[in-house]
């Protein structure tokens, strides 16, 4: 990390991540990303790509309270551009989730009380489903279990064919595998 411009901390910093897995023509993919003082995070959004020597850098910019001096990093405030967590959709969906509950819920007990006269728990809108819900999960987390279950059990066999018959069986079983499973095997063209 530097700064972009030494005489001027407050136009923003520069992060660069070198080392990156190769392309395919053998060089090095390289990051560079501008982050520009700002009052509040801008999208991150693409520049450019060049080739310098051995590397294909990639270059990004953006806007951001962590660009400023002193401002954002570690001590920044809890919602930083890197925390997606924080964006506002999501700060939007979950009050909205909660609320739309409630009144799901106290608005169905309503209607059912009062419009469709009904007593006891009978007023709990969709009382079927919520007795059921819970068999419901049970039910899921058995398919669940039992699919990896018998993944498991299918690799145990296939260790036990390896260690009983030998390699050559090995190889003829992840042919066979591969084949039915409707796998591509991908070769690289000359």
């Amino acid at each position: 990390m530097r700064l972009i411009d030494d005489s001027a901390p407050e136009t923003g910093v520069y992060l660069q991540y070198t080392g990156g897995e190769k392309t395919f023509d053998g060089l090095t993919r390289n990051t560079r990303i501008k982050i520009k003082c700002g009052k509040s995070a801008s999208g991150i959004r693409f520049v450019n790509e060049q080739t310098e020597g051995d590397a294909n850098v990639y270059d990004f910019e953006m806007e951001a309270p962590e660009g400023c001096p002193g401002g954002g990093g570690s001590g920044g405030s809890f919602c930083s551009f890197i925390n997606p967590l924080c964006s506002p959709s999501i700060l939007f969906f979950i009050p909205l989730t909660i609320i739309g509950t409630i009144l799901y819920i106290v608005i169905g007990l309503i209607v059912s009380k009062f419009v469709q006269k009904k007593k006891g728990l009978e007023i709990i809108p969709n009382l079927h489903f919520w007795k059921a819900l819970p068999f419901l999960i049970k039910d899921g987390a058995l398919v669940v279990f039992h699919f990896i279950k018998s993944i498991i059990l299918k690799i145990k066999d296939l260790i036990m064919k390896v260690l009983k018959k030998g390699w050559h069986e090995f190889f003829f079983a992840i042919l066979y595998y591969l084949h039915f499973s409707h796998f591509t095997i991908r070769t690289k063209k000359n």
